[in-house]
Parts: C-alpha cells; structure tokens; sequence
C-alpha cells in the first residue's frame, strides 16, 4: 500500500524572505499616475534611505507612506530593477 506523500510545508510569507511588489495605481490621486513598491519589511531609516535612493536615481519626486514607497509617475520597470539590486530580494511587477 503506497503511502501518500506529505505535502509541502507553507512558504513562509514573513520577514525578508517575501516579494515587494512594485504596482502602478491611479485610484485616489486625482487621475494621476504613481508607482507604490509595498512589502518592504524595512525599518524607517533604511526606508527613508531606500526611497531618497530611487528617487534621485530616477529623477522623481515620491515620499513614504504608512510603510510603502510611493513615486511619482508609472516607474514600475525602472523602480522594480532598482529594488531587485539594492534588496537582493524577489520582486514583482502588480496590475
């Protein structure tokens, strides 16, 4: 009688381990376009600093917001390349 494999466990989804998520909305601004890079797990320092980063690397304006990084205009490729080499983290492009 052949036993049934265990299944894999979770993945953990916590800590630095997970994927930032670089997304384009328009939702709330008035019709304009930005560029929000969620599921950082940073602290605020190393937030602030990896936003002044991308937006001088850029050439946009942005700022922090409850956690999130949120530039001005649809960055999503240049942002997401930048993230992926600064965080040496899994990062993926939303909507």
């Amino acid at each position: 009688v052949a036993v049934p494999a265990r299944p894999d466990p979770e993945p953990d989804t916590s800590g630095p381990g997970r994927k930032i998520v670089v997304a384009r909305e328009k939702k709330g601004r008035a019709g304009k376009t930005v560029t929000r890079i969620f599921q950082l797990d940073l602290d605020e320092a190393a937030l602030a600093a990896l936003a002044n980063t991308l937006k001088r690397t850029l050439g946009c304006g942005g700022s922090v917001e409850e956690g999130d990084i949120v530039l001005a205009g649809d960055q999503t490729e240049r942002a997401a390349k930048l993230v992926r080499e600064k965080t040496n983290r899994r990062v993926v492009i939303g909507n």
